[in-house]
């Protein structure tokens, strides 16, 4: 499924660089190394998983995101939650 979504992925990036949505869209693997201890404190039991993580003055707050799967629903998604997560 990650590889899958993988092109929409590159979608989303590319439209909120475009937006200038001012959030960052990144990828993590959580069977690599690296990835397996973050997975965990952020509690991502399947994959493909979209969390939105934002500073919130205790440390970092995460809104989970179990919607449709286009770039367009995400991006949709996203801009709802940014005036929320400010």
């Amino acid at each position: 499924h990650c590889k899958k979504l993988a092109p929409t992925w590159e979608r989303l990036a590319s439209k909120v660089e475009e937006k200038g949505v001012g959030v960052q869209v990144a990828e993590l693997d959580c069977t690599a190394e690296g990835g397996k201890s973050l997975c965990g404190q952020f509690e991502v039991k399947g994959y493909p998983k979209m969390k939105v993580l934002f500073a919130d003055g205790d440390g970092v707050g995460v809104v989970s995101y179990e919607k449709g799967r286009t770039a367009n629903e995400m991006m949709a998604f996203l801009e709802s939650v940014k005036g929320d997560l400010a």
